[in-house]
């Protein structure tokens, strides 16, 4: 096993005692995994070893199995109180962590297409946290009530770019949203002293009050369960007016909790502060409920990456593009901070809240029209929310995708915040608002129903632990065994040689068979499932008005030089510089001197450098995806040490050019008996100068990031290299044995003396 954190904490646990009967099981799995990663990480004398279908098949089920058995040990001791056991437990947690990161870049590999293999070190490195630098771009939030969202677009590890939208991390916290309501309330006229008191002691005078007063329907345990009963306790109407707040149930609750009267209260708060927190609670009350009562969310939760969460599930049970791609991603921004969050790719389709021109085209034609595939992917939709736990997937947030006859054949989720809590429904009379529940999923695909029987519940837990908080994780597990048990009853329980739907059971379908399935008893409004939820919504497309478009996105120019993002990031400040440049030039003032004509001339030569090596990355990604393996075009496809060292160079030559025209202009003023103070242009013209010797300066060096990406770069050379001369030699054996004639042609490329062997 490769020298790194996994491995100390692998060596530690080597060296720990554990009660449990799974430790040893674990153990033994980690030590045979560990002799045949430590073999894939060394390059033998043919280079790297790539890993082809054969090694990668034989190295994951190692993989797999060391994490089952580890999950399984975390499990037999989650209820443990030994103070040993449990340090023992946090490092194999902390161990689990790491190895389902890396895990989720195994199950996306795809070793069987040649041209795709790699080695085990750069698969690894594709499995950690990116860090994207955004240069001087600030985090605005562009929608979303829980968190910041920046829509960008960066290029990956292969080169590819990825647009989506990245959630700065947030967490669910209804109590430090709720103190933000009151510190607004206590700052408007007419409170009083004794107002203020009321207000900030409200929580803590409540749960009080009901340990003393124990109400079944006005839990105490937790912040969350207090707020959720407060707010609603506070509604007028909640039938008729949805969540709205009364300032005089406010009142009634906060004299409860003290020994006041509401009138007391009315006059120590006042009306003002009163409204601003009806205003307050009205805003976080819906979602104060839905995580509370029927996600059962986890207080402080980490909300972000629950869609990394659903990303991982969806890939798990082979339907990776029923939602969105998430991963978790940190960005550095312009000041040098690390900000952590969650990066998701743009949804593919359309969205339903703009469908523009092309939604009014496809009309009311509701599923009736939709291809298989179509309505598999909403079969597999409906599965993956239940597993999940997401309680929100409504018509409105997911993107709908169709082919050139107006067909439906797919869909993709996004907005999975309200998912991964503790709440596991069974029955249909469980479910909550638009959670689909098996019984009334109505059919499932074949090739999913399969997939969930095989699927453990270690091997669940073991591709969450890093994302999903582990109580959610527990939660999630049962309802995959919910899950299995409804698919083992339907199967004992229908005719396997009918189609027809029959709640509560589920009907298993192919791809074909969903072809063939009465769309009417799959959206009957009796079930509360997708199926019901996407036909209303699809009906409403001809209806829309709206012109929609594709979040605009924009490129982030990373620091690092030796990525493809880096070059564009170089481009930009060469832009930039000659940009400012040209706005500090004034035709009044006369021509430039030669040193100053010195500097553009260094500027545009690094803007054509970072040209020249984007266009070769470029053209030869082209030649390769094309077939041609030759060294130019292998080695040509990523930045090199030299292509460093020539930016470098370029560097050089802008910074001695600046030098020598802030020189020029500081004797120029000095000899007028002046300073650069009471010239403004030279003033501007010699800081310019300075800025950018000093950008050049800030750059000389290669940063860790650099040494480590050209490192990574030279390795996957080699790959591709190896890839290509294998992949020669292959077509060659298989032309030559297209072409031979039927003798055998001994070593000298004589024909053998006697008979051929095995040949008529």
């Amino acid at each position: 096993m490769p020298n790194n954190d996994i491995q100390e904490l692998y060596q530690e646990l080597k060296n720990t005692q554990s009660t449990s009967a799974k430790y040893a099981p674990f153990l033994q799995a980690m030590d045979v995994l560990d002799v045949e990663m430590r073999e894939l990480m060394e390059p033998d004398e043919n280079g790297w070893k790539l890993l082809t279908p054969e090694r990668f098949q034989s190295f994951s089920q190692k993989y797999r199995d060391a994490g089952i058995k580890l999950e399984q040990y975390l499990s037999n001791t989650a209820s443990t109180q030994d103070p040993a056991e449990l340090a023992v437990r946090e490092k194999a947690k902390a161990l689990s962590e790491m190895m389902s990161r890396d895990a989720a870049v195994f199950r996306r590999y795809n070793p069987s297409v040649p041209g795709n293999q790699k080695s085990l070190p750069t698969l690894l490195e594709e499995s950690r946290t990116p860090v994207i630098d955004i240069s001087s771009t600030n985090l605005n939030s562009v929608g979303g009530a829980q968190s910041s969202r920046l829509p960008m677009t960066f290029v990956d590890q292969d080169g590819r770019p990825v647009s989506g939208v990245f959630t700065k991390a947030s967490y669910y916290d209804p109590m430090a949203n709720f103190n933000k309501a009151v510190s607004r309330a206590t700052r408007e006229q007419g409170i009083s002293p004794q107002g203020t008191a009321l207000l900030n002691n409200f929580m803590s005078a409540y749960k009080t009050y009901y340990t003393e007063h124990p109400d079944p329907k006005k839990p105490v345990g937790t912040a969350p369960d207090m707020l959720d009963n407060f707010f609603r306790n506070c509604m007028k109407n909640p039938k008729g007016s949805g969540w709205k707040m009364s300032t005089d149930k406010i009142a009634a609750e906060i004299a409860a909790v003290n020994g006041l009267t509401s009138l007391e209260v009315k006059q120590a708060i006042g009306k003002k502060a009163l409204d601003t927190l009806a205003s307050g609670m009205r805003s976080m009350a819906f979602e104060t409920y839905i995580n509370n009562a029927e996600v059962g969310m986890i207080d402080k939760a980490r909300i972000d990456t629950k869609n990394a969460g659903m990303s991982i599930v969806a890939e798990l049970l082979g339907c990776p593009k029923v939602v969105c791609r998430a991963k978790p991603m940190k960005i550095r921004d312009g000041k040098g901070n690390l900000i952590e969050g969650t990066f998701m790719e743009m949804a593919k389709g359309i969205d339903p809240n703009s469908p523009g021109k092309e939604g009014q085209r496809i009309g009311a034609t509701s599923l009736k029209k939709a291809a298989p595939e179509g309505l598999e992917a909403i079969a597999d939709l409906q599965v993956l929310d239940y597993l999940c736990g997401n309680v929100d997937r409504h018509g409105g947030n997911l993107f709908y995708q169709f082919d050139d006859r107006g067909r439906l054949i797919g869909v993709q989720g996004i907005d999975n915040d309200s998912s991964f809590g503790t709440y596991v429904p069974q029955l249909g009379k469980d479910a909550v608002r638009r959670l689909p529940v098996a019984p009334n999923m109505g059919v499932i695909s074949k090739k999913t129903a399969d997939i969930i029987l095989n699927t453990s519940p270690a091997e669940l837990a073991f591709a969450l632990r890093g994302t999903i908080d582990e109580p959610s994780i527990k939660a999630c597990c049962d309802r995959l065994n919910v899950m299995k048990h409804v698919i083992n009853l339907s199967r004992e329980k229908l005719n396997q040689n009918t189609r027809e739907i029959k709640y509560p059971f589920l009907r298993e379908l192919t791809t074909q068979e969903f072809g063939e399935t009465d769309i009417e008893q799959l959206t009957d409004k009796k079930h509360n499932n997708h199926f019901r939820e996407c036909n209303e919504r699809m009906a409403w497309f001809g209806m829309s008005n709206s012109i929609g478009g594709p979040i605009s996105a924009k490129m982030v120019g990373s620091e690092n030089r030796a990525t493809q993002a880096g070059l564009y990031g170089q481009f930009n400040v060469a832009d930039q510089m000659s940009r400012k440049l040209k706005e500090k030039t004034s035709f009044f003032r006369g021509s430039s001197s030669q040193n100053y004509k010195d500097i553009e001339e260094a500027v545009r030569e690094y803007k054509r450098l970072q040209n020249r090596i984007l266009n070769r990355i470029i053209n030869s990604e082209a030649k390769k995806a094309n077939g041609d393996a030759s060294p130019d075009v292998v080695f040509g496809q990523y930045v090199t040490a030299l292509d460093i060292s020539k930016m470098r160079q370029g560097l050089l030559k802008i910074k001695t050019a600046a030098n020598k025209y802030a020189v020029e202009k500081r004797a120029e003023v000095a000899r007028n008996g002046k300073t650069p103070e009471d010239d403004q242009y030279i003033k501007d013209r010699i800081d310019l100068a300075e800025e950018i010797s000093a950008y050049v300066d800030k750059h000389l060096e290669l940063t860790e990031d650099e040494k480590a990406t050209l490192e990574s770069n030279d390795r996957r050379s080699m790959e591709d290299y190896v890839r290509g001369q294998k992949s020669a030699a292959d077509n060659e054996l298989n032309i030559n044995a297209d072409n031979a004639v039927p003798k055998n042609i001994n070593g000298n490329g004589h024909e053998p003396e006697g008979p051929v062997q095995g040949l008529v």
